[in-house]
């Protein structure tokens, strides 16, 4: 820690704000967010002003905050993927309940190998799907399969 402060002086404000920006590029390999390498574009860009014209160090952290807040709000224009769809489920597909399903409250199923959160929107009040019993999966809202019950079919 001595060594660096005895060294700080020396370092042009220039050298420093290449140091940050090419630290917080680095790390911004480790992070999916845009703000860590909108910072660091943003920290050599003034150590590129700084090069031309003499600012002072309250100035240079100013610009390089709004500077850093522009540069993040463009690139999270171009970085931030687009919502995509719910994933449809192909074909009719089996699940076999863990425990029972109510009407109106979620119960676990096991399909493809994991277990799942599930509800059924076809059962009347006070109806349940018994565990260990096979259902079918009709469709997925987030992490929650929407099941309905292997006789469900045959009423209809």
């Amino acid at each position: 820690m001595m060594i660096l402060l005895s060294i700080l002086p020396l370092a042009s404000a220039t050298t420093l704000w290449w140091l940050g920006a090419g630290s917080l590029l680095l790390l911004a390999l480790s992070a999916p967010d845009p703000a860590l390498p909108a910072m660091g574009i943003a920290a050599f860009l003034i150590g590129l002003l700084i090069l031309k014209v003499s600012l002072p160090a309250l100035v240079q952290v100013f610009a390089w905050g709004i500077l850093s807040t522009a540069i993040t709000l463009l690139l999270r224009w171009f970085v931030v993927p687009k919502q995509r769809p719910p994933e449809s489920l192909s074909g009719t597909a089996e699940a076999r309940t863990l425990t029972p399903i109510q009407a109106g409250y979620p119960g676990q199923v096991f399909y493809e190998g994991t277990s799942w959160s599930a509800r059924c929107e076809v059962l009347k009040p006070g109806e349940t799907i018994g565990a260990e019993r096979w259902v079918y999966v009709v469709g997925r809202e987030g992490n929650t399969l929407v099941v309905v019950p292997l006789t469900y079919f045959d009423a209809v």
